[in-house]
């Protein structure tokens, strides 16, 4: 097990760079809503997401797990990738993940973008086009397993925010979907959103929700020239790319 110390540094390293905060919780709190702490264990591997590396949420080896009188936690550091979450027997969760595969091409990206804009102030850093095609997917995809496992009611929450995006703008390197030659730039040092959906929507279509969390996420870097429509065609390319089938 991981000590609460060990998982306190990772939190603070998180929470001091750009970083994604979602929570996840039922519309009505039921304190034991899952019976036990082995049963949330057991939900978090049913239900994480893996369409490539890494899964979502990363669960972690033995020596990155916590446990606390009514929740489980992880707390993943990797090099570029960090995360910490908790899931509670009340069904919420919540997790701060960071940046990882800006953190892992930064140097690239900005020295492409400054080929492309060599006018253009230098950003801060960047925020990959798919990342904020593939994140949302993952959360809503993830959030209806949680629902499928009973973890949620039927009026569940999801709250999405990313936060240290000031100076930062959107761009891609990405081969599947070609180089990105505007320069889109955040409005803001954060984004937040929440959606209460109904359960049957985010369990059977998830990829409607998301694309509405994409296209909100899209217009904070004031990228509007797209529509939900748009973006569920760009997942199912992005999928496609995984030879990943839903």
């Amino acid at each position: 097990m991981v000590t609460q110390e060990a998982s306190t540094d990772i939190l603070t390293q998180l929470r001091s760079g750009p970083h994604w905060q979602v929570v996840i919780h039922p519309g009505k709190f039921e304190g034991q809503r899952i019976s036990s702490l082995s049963e949330c264990w057991n939900i978090m591997e049913r239900a994480a997401v893996a369409w490539g590396h890494p899964e979502y949420p990363i669960i972690g080896w033995e020596d990155e797990r916590e446990e606390g009188e009514d929740w489980i936690a992880s707390s993943i550091n990797y090099g570029v990738q960090r995360e910490y979450w908790r899931l509670y027997r009340s069904g919420q969760f919540i997790q701060w993940r960071g940046l990882w595969l800006e953190r892992r091409e930064d140097e690239q990206a900005l020295s492409r973008f400054a080929e492309l804009h060599p006018l253009a102030p230098t950003p801060h850093g960047y925020v990959d086009y798919t990342t904020l095609l593939r994140t949302p997917l993952e959360i809503f995809t993830f959030a209806g397993r949680l629902g499928v496992a009973q973890a949620l009611d039927y009026s569940p929450v999801i709250e999405i925010a990313m936060n240290g995006l000031e100076g930062r703008v959107m761009f891609t390197v990405d081969p599947w979907r070609g180089e990105s030659r505007d320069i889109h730039s955040a409005k803001g040092d954060t984004f937040a959103h929440s959606w209460t959906a109904s359960l049957l929507d985010l369990i059977s279509s998830p990829e409607g929700l998301a694309a509405n969390a994409t296209l909100r996420l899209l217009e904070h870097f004031d990228y509007v020239s797209t529509s939900e429509d748009g973006i569920k065609r760009e997942q199912q390319k992005f999928l496609d790319s995984l030879g990943v089938r839903r």
